[in-house]
């Protein structure tokens, strides 16, 4: 079920996975009952990987959770904080028996779809929050302007996972032309603002300079 961890181990560049152990994982059972079965491969394959806990959100581990009451003002499990603090990934307590269920955007008031299953949303966050962590990276935001959009996606491949909704209503999009790089597009491509944000890198320089080739001419920093 967890396919896409061979992506994320070339974008972060890590030799191996760490995961919970039994008593970590059966703690948060105590406190849910069930969690969903591909959350639950997730901590025990790879969810205390070290390399993952640095990037621009934060994901909430099994510790999180001791001595703490937070969690029980939202209906639901929380799985990863917005670095702000301005929004939640949850999965609702009604979902939790299913194996791979949708992930929401929790805002404290209302519930906004972020993505369809648990699957998509761990891979497409740890992609994103990869961004901001490439050793090659030019390290600011860039923009594509209207009129060079289609010439993007015709330069790279677009993966088959998104965000379709985080903070402020923001969609995720991600592409590629090498293995171990990486641009995420941040916005709607149809939108009007006559633009889409992206940041860009890779864990590797023949990887970062063939992706740098293929947006030098299409994108200029934001």
């Amino acid at each position: 079920m967890l396919s896409f961890l061979g992506l994320i181990k070339k974008l972060y560049a890590v030799k191996s996975f760490h995961g919970y152990t039994d008593k970590e994982i059966d703690s948060l059972k105590q406190l849910f009952g069930d969690i969903p079965a591909v959350l639950e491969e997730y901590y025990r394959t790879a969810g205390n990987t070290k390399e993952f806990q640095y990037g621009q959100d934060s994901w909430v581990k099994p510790e999180d959770y001791k001595g703490h009451r937070w969690y029980k003002d939202i209906d639901g499990m929380v799985i990863l904080n917005e670095n702000q603090g301005v929004c939640q990934a949850c999965i609702k307590r009604e979902d939790l028996s299913l194996p791979d269920p949708p992930v929401y955007n929790y805002n404290g008031d209302e519930w906004e779809l972020c993505a369809s299953s648990v699957s998509e949303f761990l891979v497409s966050m740890l992609a994103y929050n990869s961004a901001f962590m490439f050793e090659y990276s030019p390290e600011d935001f860039y923009c594509i302007e209207d009129e060079n959009i289609k010439e993007f996606q015709s330069r790279l491949e677009k993966y088959p996972f998104e965000i379709k909704s985080w903070i402020g209503g923001i969609r995720i999009t991600f592409y590629s032309n090498s293995p171990g790089n990486l641009a995420v597009v941040m916005g709607e491509e149809d939108d009007s603002s006559g633009y889409l944000q992206l940041i860009y890198g890779a864990s590797d320089k023949d990887a970062y300079d063939k992706l740098q080739e293929a947006l030098e001419d299409i994108c200029e920093p934001f």
